[in-house]
């Protein structure tokens, strides 16, 4: 496997790990109280947006690149 194919498959699993914790934290605050769960599950939400805006862009460049 290449170094370009062994980094899109970290950044979809990375993406998927924060999507899920996400989903986690917010399944669980709604279970208990606390503004802490909700910036934590705020906060992977976003780096999991981030990670897919970024794999696009890694893909879209090394098919620039043809590398």
């Amino acid at each position: 496997m290449s170094i370009r194919g062994f980094h899109i498959i970290f950044v979809i699993i990375s993406t998927l790990l924060c999507a899920g914790i996400s989903f986690w934290v917010f399944q669980i605050s709604q279970m208990t109280e606390g503004v802490a769960k909700m910036v934590f599950g705020g906060g992977a939400a976003f780096c999991a947006v981030l990670l897919i805006v970024y794999g696009f862009y890694f893909y879209n460049k090394i098919n620039k690149l043809k590398i």
